[in-house]
């Protein structure tokens, strides 16, 4: 659902999800008016964008579509009916506060915990239904050695880039009808979503942009709901990536990162138990350097390994939130 059609956009959603929010009367309008309002004929020749990002959302449960419900409220009349169609924001996110939930970084967490929702991600495996093409393959390149990732699709530079084809080769076999993400047209999507929910980042390697798969972005965005959870500011290090696997199950130890390991093949590269990925580590460590959160390793109590971790820092034991900032 989200890799095709590709043109549904998250940053469209986005201003979707404002427009509700902010401009419509009691959060909700027609379809026809949230095109009308973000896409005007006059400046956007094509509404596809609008129009596709509009249903997309209400198939994650952003929103809900009520067919039949009665034509916009400025009179205008549209050529399609399904236009007439009443958009009305979900009501989990309308009993949130506007103050609440308005600005960019909550909608991300609200779009992620949406699109990993257990009711989008029945699978069985491959399924292409809900979002569970989506949910395993960014599972699989969290997966992957953030040092040497598959960050392109077809690699051109030299020294060779490993790319998304070779490793799924390596690690899901031959045949594409295996691969999670299947071609190019499924990729850039992918990658898309991935740098909008903080997923990925990205990085110029011999005059080539690569994708690097480093959750910093998401993980930020979860720490305040990982430490409410426990109502304290200090977890243990075991309680901190369990807490952290329910918010993003596509991490270390999440329900979905570990879908996608049982089928990956014989010798491909994990780590051992109680070391977290690289890709993991690489979020943690740079939070750790920007001080939204502290690492420490101490002596007689429960430790996880952190891949390619300073020499002052190479296990942690406890984790504790940075001070400034607030728990959901």
């Amino acid at each position: 659902m989200l890799l095709d059609p590709p043109q549904a956009l998250p940053n469209a959603m986005y201003y979707i999800y404002r427009y509700l929010l902010e401009v419509a009367p009691k959060q909700r309008a027609s379809k026809a008016q949230i095109i009308r309002g973000l896409a005007p004929s006059t400046l956007v020749p094509n509404d596809a964008v609008c129009r596709l990002s509009v249903e997309a959302g209400s198939r994650l449960g952003l929103w809900i579509e009520e067919v039949g419900a009665g034509r916009a409220s400025d009179g205008h009349s549209d050529g399609h009916e399904e236009d007439q169609a009443l958009v009305v924001l979900s009501p989990d996110l309308l009993n949130r506060s506007m103050e609440e939930i308005s600005d960019r970084t909550r909608f991300r967490v609200l779009l992620r915990r949406h699109i990993f929702a257990p009711n989008l991600n029945r699978g069985p495996w491959l399924s292409q239904d809900g979002a569970y093409d989506f949910t395993c393959a960014i599972a699989w390149l969290l997966a992957q050695d953030v040092s040497n990732p598959p960050g392109t699709w077809e690699s051109t530079a030299k020294p060779a880039i490993p790319t998304v084809q070779g490793r799924q080769i390596e690690q899901l076999g031959n045949s594409q009808e295996q691969w999670l993400i299947k071609n190019q047209t499924r990729w850039d999507p992918l990658v898309r979503w991935a740098l909008f929910l903080g997923l990925v980042g990205r990085q110029v390697l011999d005059a080539k942009v690569i994708v690097v798969p480093s959750p910093v972005g998401a993980v930020a965005d979860a720490l305040p709901s990982v430490f409410a959870k426990g109502a304290k500011r200090e977890l243990t290090a075991e309680n901190f990536v369990n807490a952290l696997a329910a918010e993003l199950p596509i991490v270390d130890r999440g329900k979905y990162r570990q879908e996608v390991i049982a089928h990956l093949t014989a010798g491909t590269p994990m780590p051992e138990a109680n070391q977290l990925s690289s890709s993991l580590s690489h979020a943690l460590l740079i939070l750790r350097q920007r001080g939204d959160i502290t690492l420490e390793d101490r002596a007689d109590a429960p430790k996880f390994g952190l891949t390619n971790g300073p020499p002052d820092l190479i296990r942690f034991s406890h984790a504790r939130i940075g001070g400034d900032v607030v728990l959901a």
